[in-house]
């Protein structure tokens, strides 16, 4: 199987299984995917086995601020630092939009990738 057929484009669900947590995860998912230069969401190599279809988007609750971790494939042509300074206030804002308080929000870029739906 080719490395690229290897990752998952998964949508947002929490781990904890709250259904609140839930439903912001699926935001968070979404805000991510459309975000000019994100090319995908990758699934961590850790849970590339079994049939775990969990997130790649993690969100924990730790002193009332909710934290984020991702991992995303970047468009080659973006400046990856704009990109995820970018991503990181959009993910704020919609944790904030959500009534919560937004914590760490951390970034894994793990392929740098060539958007082939740009080239026509």
């Amino acid at each position: 199987m080719s490395e690229s057929g290897n990752d998952a484009i998964v949508s947002g669900t929490l781990l904890t299984g709250d259904e609140a947590a839930d439903g912001l995860a699926e935001v968070i998912a979404t805000t991510v995917c459309h975000t000019p230069g994100v090319t995908r969401i990758v699934k961590p190599w850790w849970r590339r086995i079994g049939s775990d279809d969990r997130s790649a988007i993690r969100i924990s609750e730790e002193d009332g601020r909710s934290d984020v971790d991702m991992e995303i494939a970047v468009d080659l042509t973006v400046p990856i630092v704009q990109l995820t300074q970018d991503l990181r206030r959009r993910v704020s804002t919609a944790i904030t939009q959500a009534g919560r308080t937004p914590g760490k929000v951390d970034i894994v870029v793990s392929k740098v990738e060539v958007n082939n739906d740009l080239m026509l």
